[in-house]
């Protein structure tokens, strides 16, 4: 039987598909395949960022081991896609840790799914079967949106997350 989790997010911006998020530790290893994931923004993201996923699997291993292919085509936030940069975000995130390139860490696949701004929104986006762009509370999910973050598009170009544009533009 699939289980729901709840998951925080301190830069909660997604792509389309296939979604990398690595965290310290062994908590995450209790997920199974097929498993849902509510995806929240931590204290410091705007709103309360809101996606569902379907767990794909997990690896639990030094963070070294993590194999770059995935960092560079499924980690979620744009800053940690080399070993380098997740090194230093969670040396950020839990700076109670002492965090090197030997600590365990599960790194998570899952399929994105959906985007909101809160649970509402979330329940209306289900009712329809599809991300639409009417409002609903104050709430609108514009499309298009980019594939590698999921924010809206202004002019073709997301003003979030610069790797998508580049991509876009040799697309």
């Amino acid at each position: 039987m699939n289980e729901q989790h709840d998951m925080y997010f301190g830069n909660p911006v997604f792509h389309d598909g296939i979604n990398l998020t690595t965290r310290v530790g062994d908590k995450w290893t209790k997920l199974r395949q097929g498993d849902q994931l509510t995806c929240w923004g931590d204290k410091g993201a705007e709103g309360p960022l809101y996606a569902e996923g379907t767990v794909i699997g997990f690896l639990f291993c030094p963070l070294c081991m993590i194999p770059s292919s995935w960092l560079k085509n499924f980690e979620h936030d744009p800053a940690c896609r080399t070993h380098e940069g997740l090194l230093a975000d969670l040396t950020e995130r839990y700076p109670a840790s002492r965090i090197g390139p030997t600590t365990m860490v599960t790194a998570i696949l899952f399929q994105f799914e959906k985007l909101a701004r809160d649970r509402q929104a979330k329940e209306y986006f289900k009712s329809l079967g599809s991300n639409s762009a009417e409002p609903i509370a104050g709430v609108t999910m514009p499309l298009p949106s980019c594939q590698m973050c999921g924010y809206p598009l202004e002019d073709g170009v997301c003003k979030n997350c610069e790797v998508a544009s580049v991509m876009k533009q040799q697309l």
